[in-house]
């Protein structure tokens, strides 16, 4: 059952923004992390090389270049690329002792911008680096748990696990990853996990690889482990942005239309969640201005919501100025990645009455002539 409510989320937010440096202090280790030791530490953090890990290139656009399409260790987590640009290094925990990546880009044009196709593998590329043995013998529930800084154009990233010596794979996706569009990125701060329970649990042999398949531009991963997989994960993974406000006192003398909220949830853990509260607010340059919350008695594990929504509809009136608008989760419990728990963007008012979708981004007289152009 859904109960609707208003309530302020004012400490909400700062809680979600205070715990997000310390999101995986919760983390259960089964192999790898900060506190392993040996060769497990080394091959967990790529402590100064592969160490254990194996690469192969498998395509390439040339395909006599495939086998040059390999993964390999930067020592400052800093790719080569003539498109790396000013992304600096992976924020990792042992960036220090290095990082390893695949750079489309640099195989593609040999660090020379405008030389496509003349690296030593042209793009795309399909290429693998795969991890040593891992036991998880006893664990019924088992997650890949990695930093990294990933850049799309038109590629895909996936991890596969195996529990007979690499004789077969199962692909997994990475959430994260498949959110990031064309020339964007997940910045170099990233990290995420996938369950690969499916596969893992209670298996001696467990390997694990990254696979790259695609063209440009570059992936670093770091700091991989194996962890149980979390007990209370939310997040907002979607959201409505209501463009049907547009206001233009100057001529019209009348406020804008009304605006309406509604969010998607996810939950990623594989336990129900009971007294999940859902937030949306506004707030303005003087504080909050409207904020309602719906709450679920019982959220299932692995699953989404779509169907969140907010009532009653606002009309925010004309005042000059930008307006934040945040959707957020909670169930009151720590969460493993309080980073994902709440999302939004702003829009703006001008002095002049118009609306624009994003701070400075356009402005648009009421009435629209067309609303889905937005």
């Amino acid at each position: 059952m859904k109960i609707n409510f208003t309530k302020s989320l004012m400490t909400l937010v700062a809680v979600a923004f205070s715990l997000a440096l310390s999101a995986q202090s919760g983390a259960v280790y089964i192999w790898g992390g900060p506190n392993s030791t040996g060769a497990e530490y080394d091959n967990s953090t790529f402590n100064n090389g592969l160490n254990d890990w194996t690469t192969e290139g498998l395509e390439s656009a040339v395909q006599d270049s495939a086998a040059n399409a390999v993964w390999q260790w930067y020592e400052d987590g800093a790719m080569d690329g003539a498109y790396w640009g000013a992304a600096g290094t992976i924020a990792s925990p042992s960036v220090a002792n290095g990082a390893v990546g695949f750079d489309s880009d640099f195989y593609d044009n040999a660090g020379v911008p405008g030389n496509f196709g003349n690296g030593i593998a042209p793009s795309p590329q399909k290429s693998t680096l795969t991890s040593p043995s891992m036991d998880c013998t006893g664990e019924t529930a088992v997650a890949v748990l990695f930093y990294e800084s990933y850049r799309n154009f038109n590629a895909s990233t996936t991890i596969e696990a195996s529990n007979d010596g690499g004789n077969t794979w199962t692909s997994y996706l990475i959430p994260l990853n498949e959110d990031v569009p064309g020339n964007q990125s997940t910045g170099g701060d990233a990290w995420t996990y996938v369950d690969i329970s499916a596969t893992a649990a209670n298996q001696a042999d467990v390997r694990i690889r990254f696979v790259w398949n695609g063209d440009y531009y570059y992936w670093l991963v770091d700091d991989v482990a194996l962890v149980k997989t979390p007990q209370n994960d939310l997040s907002v993974v979607d959201y409505f942005y209501p463009a049907a406000s547009y206001s233009q006192p100057t001529i019209t003398n009348v406020d804008c239309n009304s605006m309406g909220f509604n969010c998607t949830i996810r939950n990623s853990a594989k336990v129900t969640r009971n007294n999940v509260k859902v937030y949306v607010t506004v707030t303005g340059e003087n504080g909050e201005v409207y904020a309602d919350s719906v709450e679920l008695d019982e959220f299932a594990g692995d699953a989404e919501d779509s169907l969140i929504t907010f009532e009653p509809l606002w009309s925010p009136g004309n005042t000059a100025g930008e307006y934040n608008i945040t959707y957020s989760v909670t169930d009151n419990n720590d969460d493993f990645n309080p980073g994902d728990n709440q999302d939004g963007r702003s829009y703006e008012i001008s002095g002049n009455g118009f609306f624009a979708k994003g701070a400075g981004i356009g402005s648009y007289p009421f009435p629209a002539a067309d609303i889905n152009a937005f």
